[in-house]
């Protein structure tokens, strides 16, 4: 049998592997993987990146641009050869040397030009492709078939001094049910088409109204958005808002709004029928278009003292709402408090807590006030936290569910940052990716976001931006840590790696540090990570009384 060559023109921009494909693959690596530019019309890019052979033969590689998009999950693409760019920009780089022969165990710095027109305006995104040609693999390997791996690097440039058009387009939303194997339920989803049709790089979101026909008018049912995501200039995402419930079937109206840093670029809406699992009882369960303002409720109280807050309720439904006040202990202080020792005082205020009235109906689209009262027991000291929670009911029975703001109750006394790193946890994702995660807890007496970011030492620092699970965390409270690590970036090797996250105040950092070691075997990363060196904190002297 002759051999013949497979290759795939797959790619996530980064370095990019064929998925579960490992026969005679392309031992190189690329460095660096990611380009970005701000410059102005007419400017030139002057830069380059060195393709190593790790093999033990000669490898021919040849480089070339070509432009990038993202599919409908918002995941990063070449533009197919078929498919025409809708802003071109691989035209402009030019390539010293195209095309090289690299010696085993050698690297070859290939030099690039990217002129940028005078008349450009706005965000390009390319990528640079380095493509083996496919070497015979010894014995024609398993059904005669050669894997080729192509690497490339992402370049992204944005060009400024002249304004760069925003718009987005809606062009469809419907209603599906999206089945959750894990939890082994299904939920009703809204998914919304969103495509840039501007010049420059947007970070849309979704807003969403969704009513359901009953007799001959439309109720409003539902209230969401959706998470924002980077989008290109051509590009279009399908987001998918999940309602958190499941639906009856019926017809249904979704009014869309594709929303970029808070402006509103489009709008659209749709009619549409939908078939539900679930038997027609006219009943919807969930998050109700209820909301409290504010939503973080705070008072400053001395022990033995009392104070009140009036706040606002607004009923964004079609119908009235009964809504019953209920003052709770938060889930983050309740899971936490199953692990603290017995007698240990606890950070919550729920029982301090009552409201007038107790229970209220508010019209459709209206807004009223209830006054929430704290008082503090003697020997309080620091912040104690509670949920108010909005039960709420409509005469008909249509609509019924929750919804709830955070009380914050700070009383005289010290205001402790601080925070804890559990071990750091490796998990490998697609391709090179890997993914660090790592447990945070909160030991200070105020509510935190931490944020931080992990180094590792090679040459050049290679940073990671550390992210939190949660969007505060309470005190006494558990949440993770993650950040996404791309292995091509690194070298057979072992690096210091060092975790350092910011906690409530600028001073205060927690930080673990260990060593990382890399190891390359026929193309592929394999991580190991040694953290029984030190975890350590420093911190500010404690403040006193007073909002942290």
């Amino acid at each position: 049998m002759t051999p013949r060559t497979l290759t795939r023109s797959w790619c996530i921009l980064g370095v990019a592997l064929l998925p579960g494909l490992a026969l005679a693959q392309a031992k190189y690596s690329m460095n660096p993987v990611r380009f970005r530019a701000t410059v102005r019309p007419g400017a030139t890019i002057k830069s380059g990146f060195t393709l190593t052979n790790n093999g033990d033969r000669p490898m021919t590689i040849k480089v070339w641009a070509r432009e990038s998009t993202q599919d409908e999950e918002g995941h990063t693409r070449l533009l197919p050869e078929d498919q025409e760019p809708v802003r071109p920009c691989a035209p402009w780089v030019t390539f010293e040397t195209p095309q090289a022969v690299v010696e085993p165990r050698q690297g070859v710095e290939f030099k690039f030009e990217c002129r940028v027109p005078a008349d450009a305006s706005g965000f390009y995104a390319m990528g640079l492709v380095s493509d083996p040609e496919a070497t015979p693999a010894p014995g024609g390997g398993p059904f005669g078939v050669n894997v080729v791996v192509r690497m490339v690097a992402s370049f992204r440039i944005e060009v400024t001094g002249r304004a760069a058009k925003e718009a987005l387009e809606v062009p469809q939303a419907a209603i599906e049910q999206v089945e959750d194997k894990e939890a082994a339920t299904t939920w009703t989803a809204a998914k919304v088409a969103v495509r840039n049709t501007g010049e420059t790089l947007l970070e849309p979101s979704v807003e969403l109204e969704v009513s359901r026909k009953t007799a001959d008018r439309w109720l409003l049912v539902w209230r969401g958005k959706g998470d924002p995501d980077d989008l290109f200039p051509g590009a279009q995402r399908v987001f998918t808002v999940s309602t958190g419930r499941s639906w009856p079937s019926g017809e249904y109206k979704l009014k869309a709004r594709g929303v970029n840093n808070g402006r509103t670029l489009a709008t659209a809406e749709f009619e549409t029928p939908f078939t539900s699992p679930l038997p027609t009882t006219g009943e919807l369960f969930g998050e109700v278009a209820a909301n409290v303002e504010p939503a973080l409720i705070d008072f400053q109280i001395v022990p033995n003292a009392a104070r009140s807050r009036v706040v606002t309720l607004l009923n964004d439904e079609g119908v009235p709402l009964k809504v019953r006040f209920e003052p709770t202990e938060p889930r983050q202080l309740a899971e936490a408090r199953k692990t603290k020792a017995e007698g240990q005082p606890s950070a919550s205020c729920a029982g301090w807590l009552s409201t007038l009235p107790t229970e209220l109906e508010v019209p459709p689209a209206k807004s009223a006030n209830i006054r929430v009262l704290a008082t503090a027991p003697e020997g309080a000291s620091g912040s104690y936290y509670a949920n108010l929670v909005l039960h709420c009911d409509s005469a008909d029975g249509s609509i019924h569910g929750a919804r709830q703001a955070l009380v914050w109750v700070h009383t005289p006394g010290d205001v402790r940052y601080g925070g804890r790193l559990g071990a750091i946890v490796m998990a490998q994702g697609d391709g090179n990716q890997f993914v660090l995660t790592m447990p945070f807890w909160n030991i200070g007496n105020v509510h935190v976001k931490p944020k931080g970011k992990l180094t590792i030492a090679s040459g050049t620092p290679l940073e990671c931006v550390l992210g939190c699970a949660e969007e505060l965390v309470l005190p006494e409270a558990e949440s993770a840590l993650s950040a996404l690590l791309d292995a091509g970036r690194l070298q057979t090797g072992e690096y210091d790696l060092k975790a350092v996250v910011e906690v409530g105040s600028g001073a205060t950092t927690v930080e673990r540090v260990g060593k990382l070691k890399v190891v390359w075997t026929e193309g592929k990363p394999t991580l190991t990570l040694d953290q029984d060196v030190r975890a350590t904190q420093s911190a500010p002297p404690a403040e006193k009384a007073g909002k942290p």
